[in-house]
């Protein structure tokens, strides 16, 4: 729609692109075709209706400057003024019908039928036969009633050719001050002339000379009145006249380096460098036009008058050394002695002191020779437009007179005014209306009731309502008592009666509404069918067209433009078009919800989100496209640009980030998968990182929750599966709670949980073992399993341990039963073994005593063997003694009595 752009009514500034800018189009398809064009302004049904890139245009009117499309800079007012225009360019058309043709440029057009087919003219009032004038009018100047086609009360002053085809007649003595002019075609009354001219006559004029000083010379023969040169007239060795193609050249160098058509060059050196392309110039004085080099249609008259104009077209320069300040500058004009023009279509009168070498300011007079200020006019003025005045206005008025408009406070009786132009006024008051045409426009209610109403038949059924604004024809026609409404538009609120609180804004906007109350619909035929629906905001052409229901939000052409659910937000073109009774929506994007019809608390956010729904409930999509497939699934989530569902009927089925996709309902699928939906890329997860590595990556603690604590079915864990050659996933083993009290890997096979650790006690079970080895496994004091190691590297305070069979003696061992499962064992007790040595056992995390270190045992018995190996030492010394001292005796028995029984033995 551009940006700066001011548009009213339906249709206005319809195909309005990026790159129209600060253009104000106010009345029905006002501009509607506009398309890069700048800086237009048109009012009036049907104004500029063909524009597209044409700029500066201004059309008051209906159907004002209709046709333009790439014209610019044309001034057009009055109902089909300027119809016939086209591309044309800087043209000022006032008027009914008022017009030039197709390319006409530079061309003015006065009063209704003027025509001005051809560029660079000024045309006042219409002809008879032509443009479909019936009448062709008078133009009267210094008069109120002309009575010829040119009726003039004043003296007249012309400094350049005048022409005319009838009589020319007039109530003054003379015709005098022609200055370089001439009469031409016509007949002009001796009477009225006097002795300042010489007349055409057979007869001999009394007391009329001439006198010419110098020589005369033809290259041919000079006969009669006629006097005849083949190529030119010379002075001296210079050319002083010459003709071209329809050009005439008076002046040493006048034109010396052209052949243009239609040029009048007069002076020394006038028009000296002007181009084979310069044509239809008047150039007067010397040095007159000098810069010239292409310049067309260009007016110089003063010596040195044109300054630095070369390539400018249709300026006028009358004065000596008047300039045009800018070579290319073109329409502009600048007269008396040193003025100076500077910019294109301007006029300046006189000079300004400092510019240009001028000395002075200019005062310009009008009837009076001798003016006192800058502009002086004596005599009446008569302006058909605009007058602004930046300082102070003094006029000299008779009081009370009703020749004129009394500036007071107070009424002034028996007066009128009637105007043809455009008056301005800082505050004006009617005591009940203001007619266009003889039909009411504008209109107020009395102070205490502050309504106002503008346009044919708005606000005509008003009685006891108040606060109303209605702006457009039949606005809030059928008003009666409805209070607080803001109608704007053709037909907006048009069948509003008693509603109140409603702002309707767009042709046709809340059309049938009737006692609808705070409702805000902008747009063209915005919420057009509602007539009872209560709280609703809809924005845009066709917005809630059908919608007749409570507390909606529709924004967007035609966003919920058939709803009647109740309090749905829609946001984007066509979103929750085809909605008919659904509720609670919320739609934002292009499109977005489209489809749907009965669904509803759905929230589609993005282009085309949730498009295809049509009664799917309860359903989150948020991004482009997002649930696109969906139609009737309910409970759902979809967060990410195409993000979708595998079929239109999940339910409570969830995938979240670009293109993630769902196949199953209660599911939740997270990142997308390379190859699934469009994606080319899988995506990892990561919680409490934010450059996850894997598919699920997580950085600190994960806690699994068992979901009841006497759902033993189904304890917190993990499942690790693989997959076969179908790509199905087969469980293969579970990590986590056995039950209430431990925690360990499930695979299963011959022993469900082959490791595992009671939770409580910190025990850990191996229920199955590999086939039997030679290393030996020990926990260290980390309570890590390690290999079984007794370097002296791994210990400090290394003393010796001297118990040995005393305390072996002081062990109970002891045959039992273990109370997990039963099985019939034999050991120590932990306790009793503590009460002996505290080294051999083991406590928990309690301090408790919990087991005995049997493997301790074996150094305790190192001690006992050695202590036991000390006693049988000393008892075998003692029984080598023995068996010496036994055999001295029974050496000794033997020898005295062989015959004993111990020497028998021997």
């Amino acid at each position: 729609m551009g940006t700066d752009n001011s548009l009213v009514g339906f249709g206005a500034g319809l195909t309005n692109t990026s790159n129209s800018q600060f253009n104000s189009f106010f009345g029905m398809n006002s501009g509607r075709n506009n398309n890069g064009g700048t800086w237009n302004t048109y009012i009036g049904w049907r104004s500029g209706w063909n524009i597209n890139n044409g700029n500066f245009n201004t059309a008051i009117g209906a159907s004002s400057g209709g046709n333009i499309t790439s014209g610019s800079s044309n001034s057009i007012f009055g109902a089909s003024a300027g119809r016939f225009v086209t591309n044309g360019s800087n043209n000022s058309f006032f008027g009914y019908l008022a017009t030039g043709e197709t390319s006409t440029n530079d061309s003015t057009a006065i009063g209704a039928f003027a025509y001005a087919p051809n560029s660079n003219t000024v045309v006042i009032g219409g002809v008879a036969g032509q443009n479909n004038a019936t009448l062709t009018p008078n133009v009267g100047i210094g008069t109120t009633a002309p009575t010829a086609r040119l009726h003039v009360v004043g003296n007249t002053l012309f400094d350049g050719t005048l022409q005319f085809s009838g009589s020319l007649t007039g109530n003054g003595s003379s015709l005098t001050n022609l200055n370089a002019g001439a009469l031409t075609t016509g007949t002009v009354p001796q009477a009225r002339l006097g002795n300042s001219v010489i007349f055409n006559q057979t007869d001999q004029q009394a007391t009329s000379n001439f006198n010419i000083s110098g020589d005369g010379r033809a290259g041919g023969t000079i006969a009669g009145n006629i006097v005849k040169a083949e190529t030119r007239f010379d002075l001296g060795s210079s050319p002083i006249l010459r003709i071209g193609s329809s050009s005439l050249y008076v002046g040493r160098l006048a034109g010396s380096t052209i052949s243009g058509l239609g040029n009048t060059f007069i002076g020394d050196s006038a028009g000296e460098v002007s181009a084979e392309s310069s044509s239809q110039n008047t150039f007067v004085g010397a040095g007159s036009g000098a810069d010239n080099t292409t310049g067309i249609f260009n007016t110089f008259v003063g010596a040195g008058s044109g300054g630095t104009a070369q390539s400018g077209q249709g300026n006028s320069s009358l004065g000596a050394l008047t300039q045009v300040a800018s070579p290319e500058i073109a329409n502009s004009t600048a007269i008396g002695y040193r003025s100076i023009v500077s910019q294109s279509n301007s006029i300046v009168l006189g000079s300004i002191s400092g510019i240009n070498g001028a000395k002075a300011d200019t005062n310009v007079g009008i009837g009076t020779t001798n003016p006192s200020q800058r502009l002086h006019v004596v005599g009446n003025g008569l302006f058909s437009g605009d007058v602004t005045v930046n300082g102070t206005l003094n006029a000299n008025l008779p009081a009370g007179s009703g020749n004129y408009i009394q500036n007071s406070t107070t009424q002034q009786s028996t007066s009128n005014f009637n105007i043809s132009g455009t008056g301005t006024a800082t505050i004006l008051n009617a005591g009940t209306q203001i007619n266009l045409g003889g039909n009411r426009i504008v209109a107020a209610s009395v102070p205490e009731v502050g309504g106002l109403y503008f346009g044919f038949q708005s606000g005509t059924q008003i009685t006891t309502g108040f606060s109303n604004s209605f702006f457009g024809t039949e606005a809030g026609q059928s008003t009666s008592s409805g209070h607080d409404n803001s109608f704007f538009g053709n037909q907006a609120g048009k069948a509003n009666t008693v509603g109140w609180g409603n702002s309707f804004f767009g042709r046709g906007a809340g059309l049938s509404n009737t006692d609808g109350l705070a409702n805000s619909f902008f747009g063209g035929a915005a919420g057009q069918s509602n007539t009872t629906g209560d709280e609703n905001s809809f924005f845009g052409g066709l917005a809630g067209l059908n919608s007749n229901s409570n507390r909606n939000s529709f924004f967007g052409w035609s966003a919920g433009r058939n709803s009647n659910g109740q309090e749905n937000a829609f946001f984007g073109w066509s979103a929750g078009l085809d909605n008919t009774v659904g509720y609670f929506n919320s739609f934002l994007g292009s499109s977005a919800g489209r489809r749907n019809t009965q669904g509803y608390g759905n929230a589609f956010f993005g282009f085309t989100a949730g498009e295809f729904n049509t009664n799917g409930n309860l359903n989150a999509f948020i991004g482009n496209s997002a649930g696109i497939t969906n139609t009737g699934g309910s409970l759902n989530t979809l967060i990410g640009s195409f993000s979708d569902v595998a079929t239109g009927s999940l339910s409570n089925a969830s995938a979240i980030g670009a293109r993630s996709f769902v196949s199953q309902s209660n599911s939740l699928v997270l990142g997308s998968i390379n190859g699934v939906n469009g994606a080319n890329s899988s995506t990892n997860v990561g919680i409490g990182t934010t450059a996850p590595g894997y598919p699920l990556d997580i950085q600190g603690r994960l806690r699994l929750r068992q979901p009841l604590p006497t759902d033993a079915a189904n304890t917190a864990g993990l499942f690790l599966a693989r997959n076969d050659a179908g790509g199905n996933p087969i469980d293969t083993a579970f990590i986590g709670m056995r039950n209430n009290t431990s925690v360990g890997f499930y695979s299963g096979q011959l022993v469900a949980w082959p490791l595992y650790v009671e939770t409580d006690t910190g025990f850990v079970n191996v229920s199955t073992l590999g086939p039997a080895g030679s290393t030996q496994l020990c926990r260290n004091a980390n309570s890590q399993i390690a290999t079984c190691s007794s370097s002296i590297k791994y210990k400090s305070n290394v003393t010796s341990f001297g118990s040995g069979l005393d305390l072996i003696r002081k062990l109970r061992p002891v045959a039992f039963n273990w109370i997990n499962g039963g099985m019939a064992d034999m050991g120590l007790v932990a306790e009793e073994v503590a009460a002996v040595e505290p080294l051999l056992t083991t406590t928990n995390s309690k301090g408790a005593v919990e087991g005995v270190k049997y493997d301790r045992i074996g150094v305790v018995a190192v001690n006992a063997i050695k202590e036991q190996q000390a006693q049988i030492e000393a008892q075998q010394k003692r029984i080598q003694q023995l068996e010496a001292e036994l055999k001295a005796l029974k050496d000794l028995v033997c020898s005295t009595n062989g015959a004993a029984t111990i020497c028998k033995e021997r």
